[in-house]
């Protein structure tokens, strides 16, 4: 079983959660499942094989983020205000260059003003293996990040966690359980772009 939620411990639903692998002796095995509004999701596998699990979702890129992220990646940048935490820095690393700059807060805003609808090279959710830890919390992209997780020998109950980070939120507004509002405000935010 696992679980996937974010730094702040809200559990993200709706994330699809595949897995594959097996054993040389039988067939190898592949299948799906999604979290539930608290983030769990859990698997029936055989016992004594080895499995990879990965977690991924790439719906409502807009969810979470506004012109307020965009401040708060520009403070970072200039370093007048850095992000306090690894996982938001992966946050504001919006084009997945292992670098936030300029290119970021332009994908950002054109991503609110409704001239973009996706992130380019990036899912609109990442998700960092439970348990990981960053070289340097103040740079995340020294080392690679295990966005995926490998089960050895699985026996018995285990347990796998994620943490998910919501590409270009960065104060961690971002609706978790799934149920994200139909409202449009678009045109109140570009008053403050």
């Amino acid at each position: 079983n696992g679980l996937i939620e974010t730094e702040a411990g809200s559990g993200v639903a709706q994330t699809t959660v595949a897995i594959s692998g097996g054993h040389p002796s039988f067939p190898p095995f592949t299948g799906s499942v999604q979290t539930n509004t608290d983030g769990e999701f859990q698997f029936k596998v055989k016992e004594l094989s080895s499995y990879t699990v990965t977690p991924k979702r790439n719906d409502d890129p807009l969810n979470g983020v506004s012109t307020f992220d965009i401040v708060l990646s520009s403070k970072h940048m200039t370093g007048l205000e850095p992000l306090e935490t690894p996982y938001k820095i992966l946050a504001a690393d919006v084009d997945k260059s292992k670098q936030v700059d300029a290119y970021d807060i332009y994908i950002m805003r054109q991503l609110i003003l409704g001239i973009r609808e996706e992130f380019p090279y990036n899912s609109s959710w990442r998700f960092i293996e439970g348990g990981f830890v960053f070289d340097d919390p103040a740079n995340p992209f020294l080392l690679p990040i295990p966005e995926k997780a490998h089960i050895q020998n699985a026996f018995g109950t285990m347990s796998v966690q994620f943490t998910a980070v919501k590409t270009g939120d960065l104060n961690g507004t971002a609706v978790t359980d799934g149920f994200t509002g139909e409202a449009d405000d678009r045109a109140s935010l570009t008053v403050l772009i």
